[in-house]
Parts: structure tokens; C-alpha cells; sequence
């Protein structure tokens, strides 16, 4: 399914996004730099801080935890303490010998934890790095709203495709 590599661009780009706008506030607006970074800091703690006070399992983890047996019969049952000593995850959907799908895999595979699914960490450290852009510099906020619009399709995308693999 070569058509996943573009989705998994966007997914990825959600990494050197942070770096980009960052690195053009030290460089340019460096009087904003220390709260652009505070922001950044804070905001990636507090959605630590929720992750250990509600953890929620993505079905990337919960699928193989339960079984896709489970999944299909569409019984979702609770699993207890199960993801403190598992964090089984499943490989993504798509073009496995793509560039992108290689980067994705490999940055879950060191960065991806079971009990952070909700709420997206993506989506919000996007958007307020989106609205830091937006104060500086229009250009850079439509390069960055078409990569998290292919960042929220590849979700949509990835979670669908789970539903129906076997």
C-alpha cells in the first residue's frame, strides 16, 4: 500500500516541526525564545502528568492485549495492570519498505508507550506550536496545517485499517 508513505510523512513531521519553529524563534525573535520554550516544556508535562493520572491505551496496544478475536466479536474487555509489564504493539499498516513508514515504526518503537493515547499529544503540541508559528510568520502556518492535516488523516487511516486487519 504505497499510498500510506505520504501519511506516515505527516506523522513523522510532526518531530521536526517542534525543531523548525523553535530553532526560527532563537534565531529571529529571540526575546520570545525562553517562552516559546516554556511553553513547549510545560505543555509536554502536563500531558505526561494526565497520561499517569488517566492512562489510555491506543488499540495499537490494546488490540494485541485482547486479541483480535476479541476485536472483530467487537468485546472490549478490561484488562487490569496488564500494559505495566507489556507493551506488545502492533507493526502499522502500509508500504513497510517505505523511507517515512521506517521512521514512524522506529521513533514508536523507542518513544511509543501503551498508556498514552489519549489525549493526543500530537495534535496538541501541533497546534500550539501552529499557533507560536502563526504569531511569527503566516508561510510557515500553511506548510504546518497541510502536515497536520495529513497527520490527523494517517490517525483516521491507521486506526481504520487496524479494525480490519486480522
Amino acid at each position: 500500500m504505497w499510498f500510506s508513505e505520504p501519511f506516515n510523512m505527516g506523522y513523522f513531521a510532526y518531530y521536526p516541526m517542534i525543531g523548525i519553529v523553535t530553532i526560527y524563534y532563537f534565531l529571529f525573535r529571540f526575546e520570545w525564545f525562553e517562552k516559546v520554550s516554556f511553553v513547549l516544556v510545560t505543555s509536554f508535562f502536563i500531558y505526561y502528568l494526565i497520561y499517569i493520572l488517566v492512562p489510555v491505551a491506543g488499540p495499537q496496544f490494546y488490540f494485541p492485549a485482547i486479541g483480535m478475536d476479541n476485536v472483530m466479536a467487537q468485546h472490549f474487555p478490561a484488562i487490569g495492570d496488564y500494559f505495566n509489564n507489556n507493551d506488545i504493539l502492533l507493526p502499522g499498516p502500509g508500504f513497510d519498505h517505505g523511507f517515512f513508514f521506517n521512521l514512524v515504526e522506529a521513533s514508536q518503537e523507542v518513544g511509543e508507550r501503551p498508556t498514552a493515547a489519549f489525549p493526543s499529544s500530537h495534535v496538541g503540541i501541533s497546534t500550539i506550536v501552529m499557533i507560536m508559528a502563526y504569531r511569527v510568520n503566516m508561510n510557515i502556518i500553511n506548510t504546518e496545517l497541510k502536515l497536520i492535516h495529513t497527520t490527523l488523516d494517517n490517525v483516521v487511516f491507521h486506526y481504520t485499517l487496524l479494525l480490519f486487519n486480522k
